[in-house]
């Protein structure tokens, strides 16, 4: 007897000894790599030779390593997979029960000892699928002690609950990565990705090539509707799945787009591989569709730039180059070798001689670009002449060579912190690209002077303001830089040029532009003088604030530019007050919390729930915890039970044997109403005490302490509890945000189509079941496409979530919202009928009409087309009968000329357009083709 109560002393000091390995463990959600190390830990805790964890693979009947742990295994490299059929942990998977048997003779440790062994294999489940099993071999003459096998199937257990876990994370992290109609990687997912091979190709030194492609003509094979868009982009999407590396990254990145990584690819290698897929898409039309090309746009590392999401801009606009030159096409830009490039193609286009400067080539140059008139300030053609001309000018002086582009690196992050809104800031650094514009008009021996100016150069030269700004005048899009270019010069104290202005009467964008332009040429060699360091540039410019120089841009800018001349991010602070002019105006102060204030409320003390049917034991507990927690105490288990329901509590102590309710019965009852609350039980001295102890933790129980217990380890135990409490209450948070962001569309907001799917089926089975109505709203963007190419993706994207915003705000809580892919969205409308259906459809309709957007400094309005139907006296069998009967009122909107609502009964019921309805597409059509051909010149 005595020597089992020992026994059952140094188990009870093993199970103690796992209770912080199983914590570890039982918290997990995330790091797969924490199972090798709970396995090692608690091989070594239970002294064990061995102890593995198979894994079944169902394809080859045999059972694989996952982690093992243990010199005896390590040596028998066959024991790494296992047959199924014919292995003891096979017949622990297959039956479910726990195998301790016998396990054939193999190699010992030692050379000169050899020793059978007992093999203990228990299954592991999830939910109701046999995952593997816990494997341990034990030696023969040592045998197995009791309860060692009851804590062995206590560690699978955790082990079941730890894969389960993680297999739904898993699950959840790959909905949120992979774009749910092509199974590719989504825009998020891609970009994460994107930003790690960058890291990979910067610690190898290699390139990287990013390839862009954009299907061709959609709106054509959009035309019979939604489901041909569709079939267009799987069939895209699974012909660049077949050549792709496995190492590479395909996505799809916008609703007619994908990408993909090339990984150790330069420019010219990228071009090839390029050509190669575009040839592959155009040389295998889809069987009902027929010919579906794309354009192919490439941005390369480090050769365009090492940003990662300037790399992305790059391939897109040069795709959207390569479809302005009819599509399937391959093409790249803002390469060195591409700025050069662009260069010879303007300069030839000037004068077939070698590019020079003067005032001849200033008119042509203005000439030219009068035809450009019509072009939006961010399209490829204006960006690309932008960059030609900027390189033109650095291009022709050693001296100021890539001025225009370190001048817009520090116009940019000298906007930032002044608080720019977007679309100013874009317009001040495309301002610094061309501020010296003019000087294309001035001589190029006065520009390659080497010594000072005389009068009559100098007056010359001053002109080159002006001049700039007459050449942009032309451009309505450029209207904006015109005052930047033309007042650059100017001096806060009036004593610049041309026209003398003062103070705010200089627009901001000049003012920024000037102090950035006199910093980069005291830093700069020129010909008549040598480079100064930063640190006189700087003291310079602080001496000529309030005098030449507006002394807040002063201040600002001499914050975020440190002694070597870098760039650095300032402190948050507020930011002086600048002065708005009619050119520029400023952005309202942002309200700042007040020094020394918090927003945080004050954390509650944790409570504890005491119950115990000792009083005196309840009484001296519940003091020594009052100090440090919230404690209310029960001497009788069933008002212990009302309290809890009554209460708000962290950690319920409880004795165990106690009158008509045990304390296994409360930890089962607080459980059931709650996982989150840690139960932790205390007991009297029993002779076995390993077996309930086992129980408790099997129930769920934190810890199971025998009395007397010390105050200072019942308080420890107090504090490990709230610790795991709060890590399983992070980890709900984490699995609630990542189911959240798996049922909702990143753009929008809204949910996403699978997720809308399966709602709807509960919607629809539930309005057939009380017979209620269920009306059901399709609606897209009239010439989305030509939004995306005349104002960039960017504009796109702000036109879908401010649509998904003006469907939040005016719909129903009990509504169904969902952007169901690309410019398509979904709403199904409960207990709706037709009539309430289509005022909501006209309602949306008109809030649409009149919202104005403001993109890139231009406005822009847009209009929708909707489709109604209406699930009403059971007139459709299944959800999708109801979605495709929207879908065609949608298309039948369409033909009608867009901006309009149609309902699904009132379709012709042939389903084809009236000569009238094909009349006026066709004067539609030809309406378009004349704007696009005048806008072209």
């Amino acid at each position: 007897m005595t020597k089992h109560l020992r026994h059952l002393d140094n188990l009870g000091r093993l199970l103690e000894a796992l209770k912080p390995i199983r914590l570890r463990l039982l918290t997990l959600i995330e790091n797969e790599a924490s199972i090798p190390e709970f396995l090692d830990d608690a091989r070594t805790t239970l002294n064990l030779e061995d102890l593995a964890l198979y894994f079944v693979n169902p394809e080859q009947q045999k059972l694989g390593t996952g982690s093992r742990s243990g010199v005896y295994r390590f040596r028998q490299e066959y024991r790494a997979s296992v047959d199924i059929t014919s292995s003891i942990s096979g017949r622990a998977v297959m039956t479910g029960q726990t195998v301790f048997e016998p396990y054939a003779v193999g190699p010992s440790v030692s050379r000169d000892e050899t020793r059978p062994r007992m093999e203990l294999a228990i299954p592991i489940k999830v939910g109701e699928e046999m995952v593997g099993c816990l494997d341990s071999l034990i030696p023969y003459g040592k045998g197995l002690p009791s309860y060692h096998r009851t804590i062995l199937e206590l560690v699978a257990e955790d082990l079941a609950i730890a894969l389960t876990n993680l297999r739904a994370v898993k699950r959840l992290k790959g909905r949120l990565s992979t774009d749910e109609l092509t199974g590719l990687c989504n825009q998020k997912h891609f970009l994460e990705r994107l930003e790690i091979e960058l890291k990979r190709a910067n610690r190898n030194s290699s390139s990287l090539g990013i390839l862009l492609f954009s299907i061709d003509n959609m709106a054509k094979i959009s035309a019979p509707g939604y489901a041909a868009r569709e079939k267009a982009v799987r069939h895209i999407a699974q012909l660049l799945s077949q050549k792709t590396r496995a190492t590479d990254v395909l996505a799809r990145f916008g609703d007619t787009e994908f990408t993909l990584t090339l990984g150790g690819c330069d420019l010219e290698t990228s071009l090839f591989v390029a050509e190669k897929f575009r040839k592959l898409v155009s040389d295998q039309p889809d069987e009902d569709l027929g010919p579906v090309t794309v354009s192919v746009g490439i941005a390369a590392y480090p050769v365009h730039t090492t940003n990662r999401d300037e790399l992305v801009f790059l391939a897109r606009q040069a795709a959207c180059l390569a479809q302005y030159g009819g599509g399937d096409q391959v093409s790249t830009i803002g390469s060195d070798a591409m700025r050069t490039m662009a260069l010879k193609a303007f300069s030839a286009m000037l004068n077939p001689e070698h590019f020079q400067t003067g005032p001849q080539v200033a008119s042509d140059v203005a000439a030219r670009l009068e035809a450009l008139a019509g072009e939006p300030i961010f399209s490829p053609v204006v960006q690309q002449i932008v960059e030609s001309l900027a390189s033109a000018i650095d291009a022709k002086d050693r001296y100021t060579k890539s001025h225009s582009e370190e001048a817009t690196i520090y116009a940019e992050a000298l906007g930032k912190a002044c608080e720019l809104p977007e679309k100013q800031l874009e317009l001040v650094k495309m301002a610094a690209k061309l501020h010296d514009l003019g000087k294309i008009g001035v001589p190029e021996q006065i520009l390659r002077k080497p010594g000072p100016l005389n009068d009559e150069e100098w007056q010359i030269m001053r002109e080159h303001p002006t001049l700039g700004a007459k050449i942009l005048q032309p451009i309505e899009s450029l209207a904006e830089l015109v005052p930047i270019v033309q007042c650059h010069h100017e001096r806060w104290n009036g004593s610049g040029y041309p026209a003398g202005l003062t103070g705010t009467q200089i627009p901001l964008g000049a003012r920024l532009i000037a102090v950035i332009d006199s910093y980069h040429a005291i830093i700069s060699e020129r010909p008549y003088k040598k480079a100064m360091p930063v640190s006189y540039a700087l003291e310079q410019l602080r001496n000529q604030a309030g005098t030449n120089f507006d002394p807040d841009l002063i201040e600002t800018f001499c914050s975020i530019v440190d002694a070597e001349g870098n760039i650095r991010v300032p402190e948050q602070r507020e930011l002086p007050a600048l002065a708005a002019s009619s050119g520029l105006p400023l952005i309202d102060q942002r309200i700042q919390p007040l020094p020394g204030t918090s927003t945080m409320t004050p954390r509650r003390k944790p409570t504890i729930l005491l119950v115990d049917d000792d009083l005196n034991l309840l009484n001296m507990v519940e003091m020594g915890l009052r100090a440090d927690y919230d404690v209310m105490s029960a001497f009788h288990p069933k008002r212990a039970l009302e309290v809890f329901e009554q209460g708000n509590f962290d950690v319920v102590i409880t004795d165990v044997i106690m009158p008509e309710l045990s304390g296994f019965e409360i930890l089962r009852k607080v459980k059931e109403t709650s996982e989150l609350v840690e139960v932790i039980l205390l007991t009297g001295e029993l002779p076995d005490k390993v077996r309930p102890a086992v129980t408790a933790l099997r129930d769920g129980a934190h810890d199971y302490l025998i009395k007397p217990v010390s105050l200072l380890e019942l308080k420890a135990t107090v504090q490990k509890a709230l610790a795991k409490q709060r890590q399983r209450i992070e980890n709900k948070q984490h699995l609630q945000e990542l189911i959240q962001k798996a049922h909702t569309d990143y753009l929008t907001g809204l949910s996403n189509r699978s997720y809308f799917c399966s709602q709807l089926n509960l919607e629809f089975e539930r309005s057939r079941r009380h017979a209620h109505s269920l009306g059901c709203l399709i609606f897209d963007v009239d010439r989305y496409k030509k939004v995306n190419d005349e104002y960039g993706h960017g504009c796109g994207d702000l036109v879908l979530q401010h649509l998904g915003t003006l469907v939040m705000k005016n719909s129903r809580a009990t509504d169904l919202k969902c952007r169901y892919g690309g410019d398509e969205f979904v709403l199904i409308l409960p207990e709706t009928d037709e009539a309430g259906s289509l005022i909501f459809a006209e309602k949306l309709r008109s809030l649409v009409e009149r919202e104005v957007y403001d993109f890139a400094h231009q406005t822009l309005k847009i209009t929708i087309s909707l489709g109604v139907a209406t699930f009403q006296d059971k007139n459709f069998h299944s959800p999708e009968e109801l979605i495709h009967a929207a879908d065609a009122a949608l298309l039948f909107a369409k033909r009608q000329g867009g901006n309009c609502v149609c309902s699904s009964g009132e379709l012709p019921s042939s389903g084809l357009p009236s000569l009238e309805d094909v009349v006026d597409q066709v004067h539609t059509v030809v309406h378009e083709v004349t704007e696009i051909v005048g806008r072209q010149g």
